[in-house]
């Protein structure tokens, strides 16, 4: 096969891991008997910006073009750079690779895969990093605060312009819908990826690989650990950085969570390939010492050394090669949200997760491993018992180049055609259904409408290839229209966001006749489709609900501009009460009553129509109710809460959507959910992690307590379910969700 490689950099001019990566399988393809080339950017050989020259670099033709190795972000050569595009089309000419496989592209733009499709080539792309979407390559921004990951739907402060940045976000993805592979080196790239506009069934993990040789040596060099040990001999808990001197990597963030530890003994912190700071605090100068940056040959012997790894990454990574090897070498780790790192850390089982660029929430977790020598040995422990699996470079070769020779799957999803909503009315569900599934389908080229039943003919539903009805009650025209559209082949679902098909009133019946006409029926939870199966007799599939663009943008912005919060400020709970919720709402007012009178300074918000407070009067101005009427706002709203409080469905299963909604919007805006509930509620919110789920209301107030006394235990459960939220429900998200089902119901149809 003639192969021919894309990146920005290459060694020996520059070494990363992911240049190194590109550099393992070039040679191991050439050695296997391949023509290998690779195109990269050069920025340490002298050659002028854009200046072409060729080498044999380890038995590969490397085509060097001159490169400044960094794009301004916002300008247009950080995506679209016509030279090198130019010189790459020459080589495509030349060369007639077989296949060309893109990785780092930042600097050499889009312009070179483009090339290479327009001939017809096989592509493939392999993302170590986030340029497709993000002009910094990391999703943080110039302050170094980490950016919503969902880059096209929130809001970016590094870019020029929302012009711009719509722009470059239109090219890029116009160019990456037509490679043949999209690869990603682990799930929650993948994850990434699909959250971003990829499409699901075009993305294949292809893991990067580790040598394997040398974290094993590490592992074997020492005994296994029993639970209460460390490697040194006086039971000085030794941590370990190997990141790196970049502010990226959370270096400055380490040294500050250092500082915080100096009241503390037992401890030291070796750091490795960084210069020392003058602003070093004095106190903790003997626990902390700077190293030289190690040769990769010294790895097994430095990790040997120590009992825990720091990752304190605040770039988002693809990856992480070090929280692997850190494991099997039968370290503990320590590591931020930044994505790679927690495929293989479990928090509090090997390891312990804490938020991006969090200098306090980092003390705390070194802390509480040296104050808890049992729980650092039994983290070691596991890392142990449970081998990371690592995959030898010559495996990956191996792999790839089948992968080479093996044809692509077919991958072209079928065209939905016009999709037309049904509402009745500008209801929170509704919203939250109609509107979001609409702008969802939108931005991957569906044709949808919007009507309102209740101010706007229906019209003549013919041509459209979908009519979704979204909790509407049968009257006549509406039975006449819908009647004619499946006559004519239109597919006709029920969209059922709550159960108010399940009733005993002329609504629900009307409710559930209308449903009874339809093709089948699409609901947010698995009860709500079980109870619709049930009494209408038709399929049903879950599509669960999302958050839309505004609710992001919204809560960015509430995010962005949100004070730090003082010392001395209350602690704030706000409960948002769905309509359905008020009846239940006598029970959960006295366990809030008692709440506030065992802690004279909380405040509580509550958000919702729930009439009188009849519990709460006495508690005075520590109390506010309103009536939240503009549902969009509901992120700000609930922006700064100490604790979002949805305490309103375990007894009705199907009310599940409105808590899962509640939960989706805090989650946007940082705040962590404390509610009462089961069944669906409790497979979406995982208890301990993305929220605090609770199953009666006396349980659900000691929740409450547990995580106002514990801010860390907050900030832990609002930043993953920030991230679950937008990884998992966000636009993209829901879009391949719907069209999947929408293929699922056209079926109906037709049988």
């Amino acid at each position: 096969m003639r192969i021919l490689y894309l990146t920005a950099f290459y060694p020996p001019d520059f070494s990363s891991g992911a240049t190194m990566a590109v550099q393992r399988m070039a040679e191991r393809s050439a050695a296997a008997g391949n023509t290998v080339h690779v195109f990269s950017g050069a920025i340490q050989r002298g050659m002028t910006q854009g200046e072409v020259e060729r080498a044999v670099v380890n038995g590969v033709t490397v085509h060097w073009i001159g490169s400044n190795g960094w794009t301004d972000p916002s300008l247009d050569d950080n995506w679209e750079n016509p030279v090198a595009a130019a010189a790459v089309a020459r080589l495509l000419d030349e060369l007639k690779p077989d296949i060309v496989h893109a990785h780092t592209l930042q600097t050499l733009g889009a312009g070179p895969v483009a090339e290479a499709l327009t001939r017809g080539i096989r592509t493939l792309v392999t993302m170590h990093d986030l340029w497709w979407w993000c002009a910094l390559l990391f999703l943080v921004d110039k302050e170094l605060r980490p950016c919503t990951i969902v880059t096209d739907v929130g809001t970016c402060p590094c870019a020029r312009d929302a012009p711009w940045r719509t722009a470059r976000a239109a090219a890029l993805r116009g160019v990456l819908d037509r490679v043949d592979e999209v690869l990603v080196p682990s799930d929650v790239m993948r994850d990434l990826a699909i959250a971003n506009g990829v499409d699901p069934d075009r993305i294949t993990v292809d893991a990067n690989d580790v040598d394997t040789a040398a974290t094993g040596a590490a592992a074997a060099a020492e005994d296994p650990v029993a639970p209460g040990s460390t490697t040194s001999d006086d039971g000085t808990v030794r941590f370990v950085f190997i990141g790196g001197d970049h502010p990226l990597k959370g270096t400055d963030v380490l040294l500050a969570a250092a500082a915080q530890l100096r009241p503390i003994r037992g401890w030291t912190l070796a750091m490795y390939g960084v210069e020392p700071r003058a602003t070093s605090p004095s106190a903790t100068a003997t626990a902390i010492s700077f190293e030289p940056a190690f040769a990769p040959s010294r790895r097994e012997r430095v990790l040997a050394g120590a009992d825990v790894l720091v990752i304190a990454s605040i770039a988002r990574e693809s990856f992480s090669v070090a929280a692997r090897e850190g494991l099997a070498a039968g370290l503990a780790v320590i590591t931020t949200d930044c994505l790679g790192p927690e495929e293989v850390v479990h928090d509090g089982r090997n390891g312990l997760v804490v938020p991006a660029g969090d200098a306090e929430g980092l003390a705390d977790a070194m802390r509480s491993l040296v104050d808890d020598p049992t729980l650092l040995g039994a983290m070691r422990t596991a890392a142990r018992s449970s081998p990371i699996s690592l995959r030898a470079p010559d495996e990956h070769a191996a792999s790839l180049l089948e992968r080479y020779r093996t044809p692509p799957p077919a991958t072209t999803r079928p065209a939905v055609g016009r999709v037309v909503y049904l509402t009745r009315g500008v209801s929170r569900h509704g919203r939250v259904r109609a509107e979001h599934g609409a702008e969802a389908l939108e931005m991957h080229g569906a044709e949808v409408s919007v009507v309102d039943v209740t101010t706007e003919a229906v019209g003549d539903l013919a041509a459209a290839a979908f009519v979704i009805l979204q909790d509407l009650e049968a009257t006549t025209p509406l039975r006449d229209a819908i009647s004619q559209a499946r006559s004519r082949g239109t597919t006709v679902l029920y969209d059922a966001s709550e159960a108010g098909f399940d009733g005993d009133d002329d609504a629900a019946s009307d409710r559930l006749a209308l449903m009874a006409m339809s093709d089948g029926v699409l609901a947010p939870t698995r009860s709500i489709a079980a109870r619709a199966e049930v009494l209408a007799r038709r399929p049903a599939l879950v599509v669960a609900n999302a958050v839309g663009i505004e609710e992001i943008r919204v809560a960015d912005a509430a995010r962005r501009h949100r004070r730090k919060r003082l010392l001395t400020r209350a602690p704030t709970l706000v409960a948002v009460v769905p309509p359905h919720a008020a009846p239940d709402w006598e029970e959960v007012e006295a366990e809030l009553a008692a709440l506030l009178d065992r802690h004279r300074k909380w405040r509580l918000q509550v958000l919702g129509d729930v009439g009188h407070l009849r519990g709460l009067d006495r508690i005075g101005r520590r109390v506010r109710h309103e009536t939240l009427h503009d549902w969009h706002s509901l992120p700000a709203r609930l922006a700064g809460a100490d604790a979002v409080l949805a305490p309103f469905t375990a007894v009705l299963p199907t009310h599940d959507s409105a808590t899962i909604t509640t939960w989706l919007n805090a989650s946007l805006a940082g705040s962590p959910l404390v509610t009462v509930a089961a069944g669906d509620v409790r497979g979406t919110i995982r208890h301990g992690t993305t929220g605090l789920v609770a199953k009666d209301i006396a349980a659900w107030g000691a929740h409450i307590e547990s995580m106002v006394d514990d801010p860390g235990l907050g900030r832990r459960i609002a930043g993953a379910a920030r991230r679950d939220v937008l990884l998992h429900h966000g636009p993209h998200a829901l879009a391949f969700a719907l069209l999947d089902a929408l293929v699922i119901a056209a079926s109906w149809t037709r049988a």
